[in-house]
């Protein structure tokens, strides 16, 4: 069964901001009800991950440069 948390939740656990978060406010990452949204934990640490992945790639790409 997927786990589903609260943006503050999802915040304290993994340490990135509201703003930084809401990004990644897509179907399949968050489900909205209303006005509540509610994050998937596993696609979430996924987004997050691809996400950090390609920044470490456009930073290794500027130092080698």
């Amino acid at each position: 069964m997927k786990k589903y948390e609260k943006v503050k939740e999802a915040m304290e656990r993994t340490g990135f901001s509201r703003n930084t978060l809401m990004k990644f406010d897509r179907p399949g990452i968050t489900i909205r009800v209303g006005r509540t949204v509610r994050f998937d934990c596993d696609a979430l640490d996924k987004a997050l991950a691809e996400s950090t992945e390609g920044i470490q790639a456009e930073q290794g790409e500027l130092v080698n440069a």
